[in-house]
């Protein structure tokens, strides 16, 4: 059990800091103390608009569990702030984001809190333990991860011998590391039209880098089987499945909103696909959890920005908050 002091979470909402007791965790239940989260381009979006983000992507450490729970204190995990049942048919399917039961149970208190509760709903269909020795700046990239991991099961391609990631940015690279690891034997270009983010993209499991996709192909040899773009503009969208070739597959990993104009009619003739890249469910954290073993490290330095947060001290303004920085939790007021 845990002193009685640890189990006070401080949250921050509009009023700024607030002081939230945290009951005994009960049946299954969980109590968590943050060490690292990542802020998602929808965090930053929230708090500009004076409200505070749920913060999908986050770990912390074990400080209390109640009984029958898979985790014990002393543990490090990912705490899941949804959760789905596995047994409908949205399950059934893979789309576990659409089952009834995934905004059922909450964490509690969401946002930006020191220390939060898991529902044992939580605890047994999410939830992921983590290695205690990796960097938790790495670790927090698990949902971007198993994001992309989803993405690419519910992409299902034949081996793609030929890939393009379209975007040279924190998810781009992270895209490179996930195509290296589960397609070594193919090739894979970076493209951005940016050559200082090409410069270091042999590091991120890309053999070569091109400013834009006509190179990429010529680098390729061919039109690429599968492109991963990172920019859901609908001019982006449709040059990249101008650019696949037939039968092959389009990955928009950003929001895709803008797309409901897009004519899909002409693509499908070709046999070209287009999937999404935005949520996750258990298996595909599960999925995350495994592979961040071998890519925590590297994981870790994608952060363009570290820092560190004490209780009671608030966020950097708003105009220096950038996506995909990381916030570490430092206790100590």
């Amino acid at each position: 059990m845990i002193p009685t002091e640890m189990a006070k979470a401080w949250t921050l909402d509009g009023a700024g800091w607030r002081h939230c007791e945290l009951p005994s965790p009960g049946w299954g239940e969980l109590v968590v103390g943050m060490r690292a989260s990542l802020l998602l381009p929808s965090d930053i979006d929230v708090l500009r608009r004076g409200g505070v983000p749920r913060l999908r992507a986050q770990v912390g450490d074990v400080l209390d569990a109640g009984e029958d729970c898979a985790f014990h204190p002393g543990m490090r995990i990912f705490p899941a702030w949804r959760a789905s049942c596995g047994l409908c048919e949205a399950c059934q399917r893979g789309n576990e984001t659409l089952c009834l039961d995934w905004s059922r149970l909450r964490v509690r208190p969401e946002g930006l809190s020191s220390h939060q509760l898991l529902p044992a709903w939580n605890v047994r269909r999410g939830s992921v333990a983590l290695s205690m020795s990796d960097d938790p700046a790495g670790q927090v990239f698990l949902q971007p991860l198993a994001c992309a991991i989803r993405a690419l099961r519910r992409a299902n391609p034949a081996l793609p011998l030929r890939q393009a990631v379209w975007g040279g940015g924190v998810i781009g690279r992270l895209w490179g590391m996930l195509l290296e690891v589960r397609h070594p034997s193919a090739r894979r270009v970076l493209v951005d039209c940016d050559p200082r983010q090409c410069l270091d993209a042999c590091t991120h499991g890309f053999h070569a880098a091109e400013t834009n996709l006509k190179d990429a192909s010529d680098r390729l040899e061919g039109a690429p089987d599968l492109i991963v773009l990172t920019d859901s503009r609908v001019e982006r969208v449709v040059q990249a499945l101008d650019a696949v070739c037939a039968g092959g597959i389009v990955i928009v990993a950003a929001e895709m909103d803008g797309l409901v104009e897009l004519d899909l009619g002409y693509f499908q003739a070709r046999e070209k696909r287009l999937v999404s890249s935005l949520d996750a469910g258990p298996r595909d954290f599960k999925a995350a959890g495994s592979l961040l073993l071998t890519l925590s490290r590297r994981l870790a330095h994608l952060a363009p920005s570290r820092s560190s947060l004490k209780i009671g001290q608030e966020l950097p303004p708003i105009e220096e908050l950038v996506p995909y920085q990381v916030i570490e939790w430092n206790p100590e007021g």
